[in-house]
């Protein structure tokens, strides 16, 4: 019989992925990694990995909270360049055909 497969089917994965990254050595370079994708590209959660973390060793949970905030803002500064890059080639792309180059409202737009 085939097994169903539902459309959430890939994030059900990755949580249970990201659950068993949380027993392995490298648990926080992969919250970091974890914090860094989810604050710019993938809506994944890094709580699934920070939480069992710090169930484990509380005495270090600013130290796993400190590299969880590090990921986020590093993750959150990366965002912003691939949208302050692409927002230059998406205006001259969909724009350049409607304005013209030479009218105030260019300036304005890039």
């Amino acid at each position: 019989m085939k097994r169903k497969t539902t459309k959430i089917g890939w994030f059900k994965t990755l949580y249970h992925r990201t659950l068993k990254w949380s027993t392995t050595r490298n648990a926080k370079s992969a919250l970091f990694g974890i914090a860094l994708i989810e604050s710019a590209i993938l809506p994944l959660p890094p709580d699934a990995l920070f939480i069992p973390l710090v169930l484990k060793n509380r005495s270090k949970a600013f130290q796993i909270a400190t590299i969880g905030v590090l990921g986020s803002l590093t993750g959150v500064l990366l965002g912003y360049l691939i949208g302050w890059f692409l927002k230059s080639y998406v205006c001259l792309i969909f724009f350049s055909k409607i304005l013209n180059k030479n009218s105030w409202v260019w300036s304005f737009i890039v």
